[in-house]
Parts: C-alpha cells; structure tokens; sequence
C-alpha cells in the first residue's frame, strides 16, 4: 500500500499502441519540430495528429490515404485553420494575421486562387488565375472603392478608383 507520496515515472522516446495485428494505432513521441500525438487508421497511417512545434500547437487529420483534410495551427502571426478536399488539393481556409483576418481558397492544384482579407481594417478581394498571380483586385478605404486589375505577369494595367491621398 502507498502513502500517497511515493511516484511512479516511466520514461521512454516513444510509446507505441498496437492492435492485435501489430499495426500502430496510436504512437506519442518526439518528433524533429517537439512533442506528437498522433492516432493511425487501419492502413496504420497517420488520420489525426496532435504536435507542439516551435511556433505553437498544430492538431492535423488526414484522409485513410495519407492525403490532407484539415488543419489547425497556431503561429506566433496568427491562428490558421484549413480544411481541403480530393487529398489536400482543394481547400478553404481561415488565417488571423496582425494585419487582420483572411479567407482563402485553392484549386484542384493546390493554388491559391482568391483571398478575402481585412487589410488595415479595409476590406479587400483579390481573384488569381491558374498560376496563382493576382489578377483581379476590389478594395474598400477610407477614400472609396477601388478595382485593379492585372496581367500575366502580375503587373498593374488597369484602375479605377478614387486617387490616393498623398
């Protein structure tokens, strides 16, 4: 019988939860970027991951594929949370930077290809083409709405808007 005083302390790189046909399930451990968490599918990869890195908490979920659905990070600019379909092609996805909030979207090719974003407290859109070059931009400010647009190479050719104040 204990006291209540005495501890029991059991130490290890890593632990391992296996089912009965071996394959891991859950596994705690150190990875590269710190301390992991993470909990495996029937085909033993990865579906849900809970790590501490460097910059804060990441918490991952991945399809039975390996192939990205979701994530959850907190960064030393802001929080981001991503959500994406057909493997981590497309996806949507939410970000608080110090600038102000963003929502954003990609394609079936994982580019980025429009963005709402509140940039010093003005709202903004910003539409890409396939390559992921702004080609379209609609801006609120103080003076007034604003729209540009872009060419191929990302270069200004078009606007209407109020004049800036210098």
């Amino acid at each position: 019988m204990t006291d209540g005083t005495s501890k029991r302390t059991l130490e290890a790189e890593e632990f391992l939860v296996k089912d009965t046909g071996g394959r891991t399930r859950a596994r705690l451990g150190m990875q590269a970027c710190g301390p992991a968490l993470s909990f495996h599918g029937e085909r033993g990869l990865p579906r849900l991951t809970v790590e501490l890195r460097g910059e804060g908490p990441t918490i991952s979920l991945r399809d039975p594929s390996g192939g990205w659905e979701g994530l959850l990070e907190a960064r030393k600019e802001g929080a981001v949370m991503v959500v994406w379909e057909d493997g981590g092609k497309r996806g949507a996805g939410l970000s608080a930077t110090p600038d102000g909030p963003e929502v954003f979207l990609s394609d079936g090719e994982c580019v980025l290809r429009a963005k709402f974003a509140m940039a010093s407290g003005h709202p903004r859109l910003r539409l890409m083409d396939k390559h992921g070059t702004c080609r379209l931009e609609l801006a609120a400010s103080k003076d007034g709405p604003h729209l540009t647009m872009f060419g191929a190479d990302g270069s200004p050719f078009a606007s209407v808007g109020p004049q800036r104040r210098q």
